[in-house]
């Protein structure tokens, strides 16, 4: 039952990634515009796990969905991230 709320169904899915992957490079991308609760949570789950996690920032939306603008931002700051660790 614990598994349908955020942070332990966030904890099992980084924990399960990191034993079915062991040799995998994951990352977990953080959008902006949540709210900072939720923020918080990813943050520490991921610190917990060892997860990078790359938080967005200034991401231009339509409706709540990157545009094509906004997308190309994703990119840049994915590509960033993984060009500076």
């Amino acid at each position: 039952e614990d598994l349908y709320t955020f942070r332990p169904a966030f904890s099992k899915l980084l924990h399960l990634a990191l034993e079915l992957y062991p040799d995998a490079d994951i990352r977990f991308i953080l959008s902006d515009g949540l709210r900072e609760e939720l923020n918080e949570s990813v943050l520490a789950i991921c610190d917990h796990y060892g997860i990078p996690c790359i938080r967005l920032e200034g991401i231009d939306k339509r409706m709540g969905h990157p545009t094509v603008k906004g997308m190309a931002s994703i990119a840049d700051q994915v590509i960033q991230h993984i060009e500076t660790q």
